[in-house]
């Protein structure tokens, strides 16, 4: 890709480095108002460049020398360029159009800077065929570091069948996807007075990351590498919950026969979450093993030897449903196995 062969040559301390030579730095969360979309921004909504607003604020000035510079300022190697909105407030040709010119900025600011910028495209997703069309020029030609896109489009999170093609293409290229939020339908029934980027973005990833998992297209697609911006909004800290109530709850009409809701079997769901923490805290296998430790005395439980369909959400944590899940017991095996000191 684009970056990474430029900060491979020129970035990492080479064998012999001393010890306290600092790895490099690459910004992946690094947003660039190009001149040629704040131009459509305005265009779009009638009025001059200068008075374009982002989530309720003006739009700061941008520019590839200033960001050179605040990069320099912070011992920033490389900076990966997006802009997830992107085409997103244009549709048909003139979004194909938009997206093109800057992709082909990106590829050009990247020309001249070859060790300091990256990028990730963007794709017209008002039309699915558009959209993979520009991923693969974007990607092929442009040689850019991968895609990127919002939360949701229009009120459709990225794991519904709509995206099922262009997360097949992605899978099959082992492509980046870096993932931010937008505004979510309907937040003005719960504005509380604050910007809907200060705790709505959040919640927002949260959506986005829990649509891809229960609708089974993260288990359908592994080989797209998802960048879930801030941190994973608040998944970090209710991904257990999801975990023990969605089969409790049950599928949607959405997620039925998905293979995860419509069975139940909170357990499958532990295999995501422990892979998913090792990404995060790869040394932390023994944290990554607590998470497991609870179901070692469930073997002696309902079915031996089994583990089962759902559990109580408060404490004993009692179990229901179906006594024996082979495909639960299989997920924490494989887990356990991961987990397992060298």
């Amino acid at each position: 890709m684009a970056l990474g062969a430029g900060v491979m040559s020129s970035g990492l301390p080479s064998k012999g480095a001393a010890r306290e030579t600092r790895l490099p730095i690459v910004d992946v969360h690094s947003h660039a108002l190009l001149p040629v979309w704040l131009a459509a921004a305005a265009k779009a909504q009638g009025i001059s460049s200068g008075h374009v607003s982002i989530a309720g604020i003006p739009a700061p000035e941008w520019s590839v020398e200033t960001h050179l510079r605040i990069m320099d300022a912070h011992d920033i190697t490389a900076s990966v360029l997006s802009w997830p909105r992107g085409a997103g407030f244009l549709r048909g040709q003139p979004a194909r159009d938009l997206a093109r010119a800057m992709n082909e900025e990106f590829a050009s600011i990247i020309a001249r800077h070859p060790t300091r910028f990256g990028a990730f495209a963007v794709l017209p997703f008002d039309d699915m065929d558009a959209a993979i069309e520009e991923m693969i020029y974007a990607l092929d030609v442009l040689k850019l570091d991968g895609v990127t896109s919002t939360t949701q489009v229009d009120g459709v999170y990225l794991g519904e069948r709509r995206y099922e093609a262009w997360f097949a293409e992605m899978n099959r290229r082992a492509a980046t996807l870096f993932v931010h939020p937008t505004t979510p339908k309907g937040f003005e029934c719960c504005d509380i007075g604050l910007n809907v980027s200060i705790i709505e973005y959040m919640f927002d990833v949260t959506r986005m990351i829990a649509n891809l998992v229960v609708s089974g297209t993260k288990a359908r697609f592994p080989q797209v590498r998802l960048i879930a911006t801030h941190a994973g909004g608040t998944m970090p800290f209710i991904a257990a919950r999801i975990g023990v109530l969605e089969p409790l709850f049950g599928a949607d009409y959405r997620r039925a026969g998905n293979g995860l809701g419509s069975h139940g079997g909170s357990s499958v769901l532990v295999g995501p979450f422990i892979d998913a923490w090792l990404k995060v805290y790869p040394d932390d296998l023994s944290g990554a093993r607590d998470a497991l430790e609870g179901f070692v005395p469930h073997l002696d439980d309902a079915c031996i030897g089994s583990i089962s369909e759902v559990f109580d959400a408060e404490p004993p944590f009692t179990s229901r449903g179906c006594i024996a899940q082979a495909w639960s017991v299989a997920e924490v095996l494989r887990a356990w196995v991961k987990t397992a000191s060298p």
